[in-house]
């Protein structure tokens, strides 16, 4: 599996209009080749992380373009957005 990480920083009044506007787009992600799931976790009232797990690296470099134009639409939203991609190299489940 392979993941996209965003920390992203905003002010805390957008936060409704933020999960308005990712909700409007859940039509777009279930059309992502290969995306698995994705979590936000709300980490303080001005700070998210976002997670997306994708099956394959293919998979997820083929969503950077179309991705990147999301997050583009939603830019005056955020103060900022650092993004990491990485392997998972462990899990745990209780599944």
């Amino acid at each position: 599996m392979y993941y996209r990480i965003n920390r992203v920083s905003f002010d805390s009044d957008k936060y409704d209009s933020i999960m308005a506007a990712i909700e409007s787009k859940r039509e777009l992600f279930e059309n992502f080749e290969g995306l698995q799931n994705s979590r936000i976790v709300r980490v303080s009232e001005t700070e998210a992380i976002t997670i997306a797990e994708y099956d394959s690296e293919e998979n997820l470099e083929n969503s950077k373009t179309e991705f990147a134009e999301m997050m583009k639409e939603m830019a005056s939203m955020f103060n900022g957005v650092e993004t990491s991609y990485g392997e998972r190299v462990w899990h745990f489940s209780k599944d």
